[in-house]
């Protein structure tokens, strides 16, 4: 009998422990609930300024227009002759001699995308060796 009375006295401390640890739980989530809304406060303050800056960044982004492609030109300085170019590194010329004005068969197709291209090449008229050079700008 008395085991009994132990036992139900001790099952109402229990219950008494709980009810005292549930309260005390709920008044912690309360406390968190409210420094959690003054963090989404702070945050909504925080999020409301970054779309604004958002919105000032994009129109920015969106009015600059698409990078333009770019324009390659290129000037024979001298011993060639640059015969087609369409604005892309690559370029038609032929060699053409500074001694006699000679102009040589056929043409050559190149590739340059900056700097000058030198090279030599011997004329088929006069016999003499011959530099020539081409420049490529980038606009």
């Amino acid at each position: 009998m008395k085991a009994k009375k132990a036992m139900k006295t001790f099952i109402c401390i229990l219950m008494v422990v709980l009810a005292v640890s549930l309260t005390a739980c709920e008044s912690d989530n309360s406390a968190d609930d409210k420094n959690s809304s003054t963090a989404s406060t702070a945050e909504s303050t925080d999020s409301s300024e970054s779309p604004v800056y958002e919105e000032e960044t994009k129109p920015d982004i969106e009015s600059t227009e698409p990078e333009q492609k770019a324009t390659y030109y290129h000037a024979a300085l001298c011993g060639a002759v640059v015969t087609e170019q369409d604005g892309s590194p690559r370029f038609r010329y032929v060699r053409k001699c500074e001694n006699c004005g000679a102009v040589q068969s056929g043409s050559s197709i190149t590739y340059a995308t900056s700097g000058v291209l030198h090279s030599s090449f011997m004329c088929s008229n006069c016999r003499e060796i011959q530099r020539f050079e081409i420049e490529t700008t980038k606009n």
